[in-house]
């Protein structure tokens, strides 16, 4: 059995991420046969061909410039999966086609720019103008909202270049929806970004010292009701509970790995300050990952906040962590009792500690003592 369309595109992503381009030649032949597109055979007959004398020459010797033919090559083969991704969408009306938008209906361009899989060159002239409007901040901001809801699961270059074009001070708030929309995007595409240095480079000729990233990168990471307040947000033309939904799901999965990601290591960089704000306010959201290397001081954080009105069921969690690797095992296992109370159930627990066992086994804790106090905690009460 096939695997879906969704599965073989996000396969892709993974092998040209590892640069294994004869992994992704084998969906993108199967995507030409089903397009019968003779351009796209081509291409890849013509990828295929370099990529095997790319190889006999690895076989026959060190090449100095190997590496960077390889990448090239990679770069072309993502461009290449990007173009038929979006024609087989397209194909297999899994979104519908559209033909043109009335510029003067926000429902018309909105829903347009939400399914269009590769913008024309009259779309792109409309937006730059827009842009150029002192009053397009009204029209503009939505669409690039859009525009990045779309991007979520068809990778547009053009598209991404234009957003950065867009961080610009001179027009605010363009330029802090621009700049929200490259930070997510640049972290979900973290693996093949590098293959696109041409854009990390104008990001970083864009941001200047950084702090306005910062300070949105802050916001993300706080909650995604916090972008709004920013006038920022990613959302389809039909904003329902469950497009918000899926949206906030969405950015704490984008959270989650941000730390390990270019765009983090570039706004964040060397500065020292950032980095602390930063492993605070990851505490404070509930996530350790930050704070493992400055156990005491991630306590006393954590002391005051379970000393505050509204402690969190991650605060307890953290806390007993802190508690735990320090050798105080008493006071650990009853904050992770206090964290179990307030589960509604054990599988709610066993979701929040469990992906931290890692961490607690780097910390010097046995796996036969993780083992022993989640027990007790599974053990039901009488």
């Amino acid at each position: 059995m096939k695997p879906a369309l969704e599965e073989q595109h996000n396969i892709i992503e993974r092998a040209l991420g590892e640069r294994m381009l004869n992994h992704a030649f084998i969906f993108l032949r199967q995507w030409a046969k089903e397009l019968g597109n003779t351009p796209f055979n081509d291409r890849i007959r013509s990828l295929e061909h370099n990529y095997a004398a790319l190889f006999d020459y690895f076989l026959a010797g060190d090449d100095t410039d190997r590496e960077q033919v390889h990448d090239q090559m990679t770069t072309e083969t993502y461009r290449l999966a990007d173009e038929m991704y979006a024609a087989v969408r397209l194909k297999r009306n899994i979104v519908p086609e559209v033909f043109g938008y009335d510029a003067q209906s926000p429902e018309s361009y909105l829903r347009y720019f939400f399914f269009c899989q590769q913008l024309t060159e009259q779309d792109f002239d409309w937006l730059y103008q827009l842009e150029r409007q002192p009053d397009g901040a009204t029209t503009l901001v939505p669409i690039l909202s859009t525009l990045a809801a779309s991007m979520k699961d068809c990778f547009q270059e053009a598209v991404f270049s234009m957003f950065i074009d867009f961080i610009d001070p001179d027009n605010h708030v363009v330029a802090s929806q621009a700049l929200m929309c490259s930070i997510i995007l640049f972290v979900q595409y973290d693996l093949r970004i590098d293959f696109f240095p041409h854009l990390q480079n104008a990001f970083v000729s864009k941001i200047g010292d950084g702090q306005e990233a910062f300070d949105i990168l802050t916001a993300i990471i706080r909650s995604p009701r916090n972008i709004e307040q920013l006038h920022v947000h990613i959302q389809s033309p039909d904003e329902n509970s469950e497009n918000n939904d899926n949206y906030e799901n969405y950015v704490k999965s984008i959270v989650t790995f941000l730390p390990d990601t270019w765009v983090f290591d570039t706004i964040v960089a060397d500065n020292e300050q950032r980095y602390l704000d930063i492993q605070q306010l990851y505490l404070s959201i509930g996530y350790m990952d930050l704070m493992w290397d400055r156990i005491d001081e991630a306590e006393q954080i954590l002391v005051q906040r379970l000393r505050s009105q509204q402690p969190t069921v991650y605060d307890y969690i953290n806390y007993a962590h802190c508690c735990f690797v320090k050798g105080d095992r008493i006071l650990a296992y009853e904050n992770y009792r206090q964290a179990k109370s307030m589960c509604a159930s054990n599988q709610q627990f066993l979701d929040i500690f469990r992906p931290d066992r890692k961490a607690l086994l780097d910390n010097g804790i046995s796996l036969d003592d993780i083992y022993l106090i989640e027990d007790q905690l599974l053990r039901p009460t009488t």
